[in-house]
Formats: C-alpha cells, structure tokens, sequence
C-alpha cells in the first residue's frame, strides 16, 4: 500500500535539508522517521540487540569464534548506525535550539 501525505512548506523544507545532510532523499528520510516513530523495527531490533550483548558477553568470557566474530561485527555496525541516526536528529534539535537562543536580545549584566 501506498500513501501520499501533504506537509507545509517549512517542514518540507526541514525534511529535505536534513535527508540532504544524511545524503538521503526526503522519501527515505520520511520512512526512516516513519518507522522508528511507529516503532516498526522496535521488535527485530529488540532481538538483535540482545544477540549482540550475548555476543559481547561471551566474546569477554570465553572467546568467539570468527563466525560470531564476524556476526558480532555486523550487530555492533547495526547499532552504530542506529545510534547515529538518533544522534543526528539531536544535533538537529540542537542547531534549532541555537539559531532560536541566538535571536534572543542580549541582556545587559546588573552586577555590582
């Protein structure tokens, strides 16, 4: 199934810088945001993340084999990039944060 949303032009315009920045198009970007909203990936994630502390903790008490080396990577990589999704939407909060806080009128110091 297909659907076709209408946003306004400034959250267009959000979309497309940001899907731009993450070398993106703004279709991909919507998804992504999409499905991490409706917690659509929350369940399979859930599962590799635990494979991937399994991993770590076995890899720390006995050792892995390359096999799980090699799976352990592909989790840990996973987890990278979930991570830097996140990230990248907090520094775009925070780079709003900042363009708002540097239209505020400077207030003169009353010390003494």
């Amino acid at each position: 199934m297909t659907i076709t949303l209408e946003i306004d032009d400034p959250l267009a315009s959000i979309l497309q810088t940001t899907a731009a920045s993450r070398q993106l198009t703004a279709s991909e970007l919507a998804h992504q945001l999409l499905a991490n909203a409706l917690g659509e990936d929350g369940d399979e994630w859930s599962v590799l993340n635990r494979r991937r502390i399994e991993l770590v903790r076995k890899g720390n008490r006995e050792g892995l084999s390359p096999e799980e080396s090699g799976e352990l990577q592909q989790l840990q990589d996973a987890a990278d990039q979930r991570l830097e999704q996140g990230d990248l939407q907090l520094l775009d909060q925070l780079n709003r944060f900042r363009t708002e806080v540097e239209k505020l009128p400077l207030r003169e110091s009353t010390s003494s």
